[in-house]
C-alpha cells in the first residue's frame, strides 16, 4: 500500500514537470525577439542656390546688400523629421524629430546630423527658415507642422527666405549616410523705379516723406505643405509698406518681396500707392504683373513715374511700364 502511494506521487511529480515545461516552451515561442538591428545613419544636408548678381551688370553693386549674403548676422532654424515610408501625412507622428538653431556667422548653411534607426524604409522631410538675432522679425509659423504659414513681410532684409528638403531611403547593414538637397519653394522680386530721385526733386519731396503701400491684387500664398511641396491656403487683401531704397544712380527699390509658389514659374500682380508724410496718396499704379521663378530673383527696372498735369506736389505712376524684365540673377 505504501509502495503504491510512492509510485502514484512519483508519477504526479513527473506529469507536473512535463506540463510546466510544455507551457514554458509555448510562451517563449510566442515572444518577439528581445532586440532588433539598430543602425546609425549620417544625414548630410546641402543648400542649393544663392541669391546673387552678375558682377559685370551695371548698377548691381548697389543691389548686393538686398540679394547677396544679407543674413550673416542672423539665426537659422532647422526642422528635421523622419517618417516611416508610406505613412507620411499631415497627422503622422515622426519616428525621429529634431529642431535646433544655428548662427549664420559660420558662413555656410550646410550641416550634418545623426540618427539611429531600425532596419526599414523611411522618408525624411526638412524645413529651414531664418530670423534676425534681435528677434524683431519672427520665423515662419510652424505650429501646425508639416504645414507652415507666412504671417509677415521682411521684404528687403532677406529673412523671409526658406528651404525645404525631402529624401526617401532604406536603412540596413549597408546604410551609412543619406544626402538631402535643400531647395527654395519660393522666388523673389525687386521692382526698381529708375527716375525716382528726379521726380522727388521736381515735386519738392524729401526722401523721408515717402512710403509705398504694396497691394497684392490676387490671392497671396499663405500656407505651404512641407510634405507635399504644395500651397494649401491663400488669402486676399494682403499688402505691406516699404520705404523706398535710393540707389547710387538715383533709382530706387519701390517694391520687393518673397513669394511661395507651387510650380517652377508663376507670376504676381501688385498695385502701388505712394503716400507722403501727411498720409496723402500722391501716386498710384494700375496692376503691374511680374514673373516669379523658384530660387531666382526677378528684377524689373523701368521709368515708372511721370509728372501729372494736376496739383504741384503730386505725380502719377506710368501705367504702361515699358521697362525690361531682368530675370535669373
Amino acid at each position: 500500500m505504501i509502495l503504491k502511494k510512492y509510485i502514484f506521487f512519483f508519477f504526479y511529480i513527473i506529469s507536473f514537470l512535463i506540463l510546466s515545461s510544455g507551457c514554458s516552451s509555448s510562451v517563449d515561442d510566442d515572444k518577439e525577439p528581445a532586440y532588433e538591428n539598430i543602425y546609425e545613419v549620417k544625414f548630410s544636408i546641402f543648400f542649393e542656390g544663392s541669391w546673387s548678381l552678375k558682377s559685370d551688370d551695371k548698377g548691381n553693386e548697389d543691389l548686393k546688400p538686398y540679394v547677396g549674403d544679407y543674413m550673416k548676422k542672423g539665426i537659422g532654424r532647422h526642422i528635421f523629421r523622419i517618417y516611416k515610408a508610406n505613412e507620411v501625412s499631415t497627422g503622422t507622428i515622426p519616428v525621429v524629430s529634431y529642431e535646433f538653431e544655428i548662427s549664420l556667422e559660420e558662413g555656410s548653411y550646410d550641416f550634418s546630423i545623426y540618427a539611429s534607426l531600425p532596419e526599414g524604409d523611411y522618408i525624411v522631410k526638412t524645413w529651414t527658415d531664418f530670423r534676425e538675432t534681435s528677434e524683431s522679425i519672427p520665423y515662419y509659423d510652424v505650429s501646425k507642422f508639416p504645414n507652415v504659414s507666412l504671417d509677415h513681410h521682411s521684404v528687403l532684409t532677406g529673412f523671409q527666405d526658406a528651404y525645404r528638403g525631402s529624401q526617401s531611403f532604406r536603412v540596413d547593414k549597408d546604410t551609412s549616410s543619406v544626402e538631402i538637397i535643400m531647395e527654395r519653394p519660393l522666388g523673389r522680386y525687386l521692382l526698381i523705379c529708375e527716375d525716382y530721385m528726379d521726380l522727388l526733386k521736381e515735386n519738392c519731396f524729401e526722401e523721408d516723406d515717402i512710403r509705398i503701400f504694396v497691394f497684392y491684387t490676387g490671392f497671396y500664398p499663405h500656407s505651404y505643405s512641407v510634405i507635399n511641396d504644395r500651397l494649401i491656403d491663400s488669402i486676399t487683401g494682403e499688402y505691406f509698406i516699404i520705404s523706398p531704397v535710393v540707389l547710387s544712380d538715383g533709382s530706387a527699390i519701390v517694391a520687393a518681396d518673397f513669394f511661395l509658389i507651387n510650380e517652377l514659374v508663376s507670376s504676381v500682380g501688385l498695385e502701388l500707392k505712394m503716400v507722403n508724410k501727411e498720409n496723402k496718396v500722391v501716386a498710384a499704379s494700375e496692376v503691374i504683373t511680374l514673373p516669379i521663378t523658384r530660387n531666382e530673383i526677378t528684377i524689373a527696372k523701368g521709368i515708372l513715374l511721370k509728372m501729372s498735369s494736376g496739383e504741384q506736389g503730386s505725380f502719377d505712376m506710368d501705367t504702361g511700364f515699358e521697362g525690361d524684365f531682368i530675370i535669373k540673377y
